[in-house]
């Protein structure tokens, strides 16, 4: 029996050691992808830091500009300035009014002075100043 055991060894050997080595192989292979070297997971460990220091950039310049736009926001007149500000341009809108008829009512008054000055004019250039001689 270990003769033909030997036989069969020497003969079908290369067989054998084919399929085991494909064996062994396939184990590698599988273990490999099933478990993280310490390359990769240094890799996957720095690219993931990376990320994270940029997120909390990211997230930095945000809170910076939020807080730009809560100041902005401070600074805004409130609902109720800007109603008042409105009745106040209202107002002040009458008011420019009854100035423009008020103007407008001097103009008319002015031309009827200028009218009176020209004639007074007009007498006094044609009539020798005015002086009877």
């Amino acid at each position: 029996m270990a003769s033909v055991t030997l036989e069969l060894l020497s003969k079908y050997g290369w067989l054998l050691a084919l399929v085991s080595q494909l064996f062994l192989g396939w184990v590698g292979w599988s273990l490999k992808k099933q478990f993280v070297t310490r390359e990769d997971y240094g890799k996957d460990a720095k690219r993931f830091v990376d990320e994270l220091e940029a997120l909390e950039k990211r997230l930095d310049d945000f809170h910076r500009r939020m807080e730009r736009a809560e100041g902005r926001l401070d600074d805004m007149p409130s609902q109720t300035e800007i109603h008042e500000l409105s009745v106040a341009l209202e107002k002040l809108s009458g008011e420019l009014g009854r100035v423009v008829e008020r103007v407008e009512a001097s103009n008319v008054n002015q031309s009827r002075l200028e009218r009176v000055m020209d004639r007074v004019e007009t007498y006094l250039l044609t009539n020798n100043g005015g002086i009877q001689r």
